[in-house]
């Protein structure tokens, strides 16, 4: 290593020369670049001069796997192909050649009227309109050589449109300049286990290069300079990579070569640049590169980076992934086993075309390899990243959509929303770790295929009911905001099924009030003992002194994160049944007992102080067909539309257990305000079953609801 690169250490950075990189490039585990700008135009740079030095540049596909192949056997690039390919080009590597400096044009210093400070070549530094708190660094202290290398990268990839220096050229004269070609775009990079994997395999194949006629040269093998009245359309990757350039700079040197002391940037052609399309950029159906978007998370892109599919989700995917990755995704099984660990690289900039605009660059890496997720590798993971994406997508719409709702039912301008774009960026945010474990998670070997084969929404939509909750929480109290911001909280959490053909009318179960008797031959106990002893228990607490407030407030508490623990005191003080407290002190169903205590003591338990001397009546015993689907059934026959009723069931039988826990309050909250009866002591087994029997208890509950089974009871 230390010969390689002098001065480096194990998991230290230590500053190369280009020459150096290359060769010690199997040592080297990654970059690292202080701005993205930077890092962004250094990884094309390196990965053109990759293309040269190994031979990638063959137009032929077959001979092009065998040598992508080939190096990825080896393990690292030749030195001696390094050297002797630097060594065609003497003095144009060199960042202060007198004659052809390194991507700079020597024409400039005549053809411009003045030179430029030397903070105008960092795109940090405050010039003209850019902003000044991005650095504090004055204009005229000189960029050091290293940096001043970066920047020149830098300024041909992302240079703004607007004023430049005025250069005058084949009778054309303007201060005019327009953008660079990677401006306002988002780059996906890969990284591999070392910066030499990264190179290889960000290397583009003959079938994906520009199909122009013309050599494919970089700037430094031309002999001629660029013609900026007539730029160079990109034949092949090294031109691609290397030769499309908006602007033109040339840097002046201090006394030593050390440093910058001036510059002029002015600009590189007057018309449009020839389109080509970058290796490293997600395109849309259209074939225009993806632009950036500092607020769009990195999930939401996952499956387009991995090739995701299912058929299943309903979802389109509309992004083409970049060239490099779709290489990848081809490679033989072998390969891929040994690449196994390669994730990508993301490098973008939300900024304005012209310069002095607010600009978010960013850079983050994917915290999981690609190769696991390929359709070819695994294709229930890769369908599990769909629809987990799907999942959290949904999420975030029912969430814009309520906040929309809310805000315009306040009588607010909908087109000054304060709440969505924050509440779009906290889901967002707080979605990622949800998001990854989600897809990283490994069932049990039993329900590996079962668990892989649901749709995935890991806490989604509880997520954007907390985000929910507290955008809104300035307005939730106000007069105004209180009624609109409560009635559409639900739909974060539920949103409204979509529509179907008219339901037919549900009859009524005449005999459904009635409790079935019991008879000699049924011998076994009840399975609904245990949660009728709850219930009595639950009556008990509510005949005392502040005990029914006091489970009634509960349902102010996150039951999501546990079971509060004076209210489990509260029930325990009671003196209850063995098989209850077991219940009730289970960490897995105490918040289920929990929630329907409170839900019971809320809307069915009589005021112990309007009751009198009266002995409060305990709840009578739970039929087991008296499920929610039934509870719903007789809501449509006391005056719900059966359509409603329906689509409110369904909604709910299609929650995991956590968005029930939370849905459900509000759900129950409707019935009762209709007297529609609630069987406690059923809906609580259900509950507690969810986990294990969630497919059969929503079968159960369309069963309860549906009209020719409720015919079939009544006929029984």
């Amino acid at each position: 290593m230390t010969e390689l690169a002098p001065g480096a250490l194990p998991g230290g950075a230590v500053q190369m020369s280009v020459r150096q990189v290359l060769v010690a490039a199997h040592l080297i585990a990654d970059l690292q670049v202080p701005h993205v700008a930077v890092e962004a135009a250094l990884r094309r740079f390196l990965t053109a001069l990759a293309v040269r030095v190994t031979g990638l540049d063959v137009p032929d596909e077959y001979e092009w796997q065998d040598v992508q192949q080939a190096l990825l056997l080896a393990g690292r690039f030749d030195a001696a192909a390094v050297d002797g390919y630097l060594e065609q080009f003497p003095g144009r590597f060199d960042l202060y050649d007198p004659a052809r400096p390194f991507l700079q044009d020597p024409r400039l210093a005549a053809e411009c009227t003045k030179a430029s400070a030397p903070g105008r070549l960092a795109m940090t530094r405050p010039s003209g309109n850019t902003q000044p708190w991005r650095s504090r660094v004055p204009q005229e202290v000189p960029v050091a050589s290293a940096d001043a290398f970066g920047w020149l990268l830098a300024w041909r990839d992302y240079g703004p449109c607007g004023m430049a220096a005025l250069r005058s050229h084949g009778g054309q004269s303007t201060k005019s300049s327009k953008a660079g070609p990677n401006r306002r775009t988002v780059s996906y990079f890969p990284v591999g286990e070392s910066l030499f994997t990264s190179l290889v395999l960000g290397c583009p194949p003959p079938s994906r290069w520009p199909q122009l006629p013309g050599e494919d040269l970089a700037p430094w093998e031309r002999e001629e300079l660029p013609d900026p009245l007539a730029p160079v359309a990109a034949c092949g990757p090294v031109s691609l990579l290397t030769g499309r350039a908006a602007h033109s700079v040339q840097l002046a040197p201090g006394v030593a070569g050390a440093e910058t002391t001036s510059c002029w940037i002015a600009w590189g052609t007057r018309t449009d640049l020839p389109a080509a399309v970058d290796p490293f950029t997600m395109t849309t159906s259209a074939g225009k590169a993806r632009l950036a978007n500092a607020g769009r998370s990195l999930l939401r892109d996952f499956d387009a980076l991995a090739h995701a599919k299912d058929a299943s989700a309903s979802a389109k995917v509309s992004s083409v992934p970049p060239i490099w990755l779709s290489t990848f995704a081809d490679l033989p099984p072998k390969a891929l086993d040994v690449l196994s660990d390669v994730r990508v690289r993301v490098l973008g900039c939300q900024q304005a075309a012209q310069a002095g605009g607010m600009e978010h660059w960013w850079a983050e890496t994917t915290p999981v390899a690609v190769a696991p997720y390929l359709p070819s590798r695994d294709p229930q993971r890769s369908a599990l990243v769909c629809r987990t994406r799907k999942a959290a997508e949904d999420a975030a719409k029912s969430l814009g959509t309520a906040l929309r709702a809310a805000w315009r039912d306040m009588g607010s301008n909908p087109k000054q929303n304060a709440w969505t774009e924050s509440a779009d960026a906290a889901f967002w945010d707080r979605a990622e770790a949800p998001f990854w474990a989600a897809i990283t998670a490994e069932p049990a070997v039993e329900d590996a295929v079962e668990d892989r084969a649901r749709p995935s929404g890991p806490g989604f939509r509880r997520i954007a009911l907390q985000v929910y909750d507290a955008v809104t929480a300035p307005q939730a109290a106000t007069v105004d905001g209180m009624d609109p911001i409560a009635a559409h909280r639900h739909s974060v959490i539920s949103p409204p099924a979509p529509r179907r053909g008219k339901a037919k009318p549900v009859t009524a179960d005449t005999a459904s009030a009635e409790p079935p008797t019991a008879t000699a031959a049924s011998s076994r106990p009840s399975p609904l003992e245990v949660f009728d002893d709850f219930l009595r228990l639950v009556a008990k607490v509510c005949s005392t002194s502040g005990g029914r407030a006091r489970l009634a407030d509960g349902l102010a508490c996150d039951l999501t994160e546990g079971a509060p623990f004076h209210l489990v005191e509260a029930l325990l003080d009671a003196e209850p049944t063995d098989r209850v407290r077991g219940s009730i002190v289970d960490p897995r169903q105490a918040r289920l007992f929990i929630l329907i205590a409170c839900l019971y003591a809320f809307h069915d338990a009589p005021n112990p102080k309007t009751a009198g001397k009266r002995r409060p009546r305990p709840p009578r015993p739970g039929v087991l067909r008296h499920n929610l689907g039934w509870t719903y059934r007789e809501a449509a026959n006391r005056g719900m539309r059966a359509g409603n009723a329906r689509d409110a069931l369904l909604s709910l039988a299609g929650l995991e257990l956590d968005d029930l826990v939370l849905t459900l309050p509000g759900a129950i909250s409707q019935l009762r305000s209709q007297k529609v009866p609630v069987t406690w002591s059923v809906l609580l087994r259900d509950l507690t079953r969810w986990p294990r029997h969630a497919d059969a208890i929503r079968l159960d509950w369309i069963h309860a609801f549906h009209p020719a089974t409720a015919s079939k009871e009544n006929a029984a």
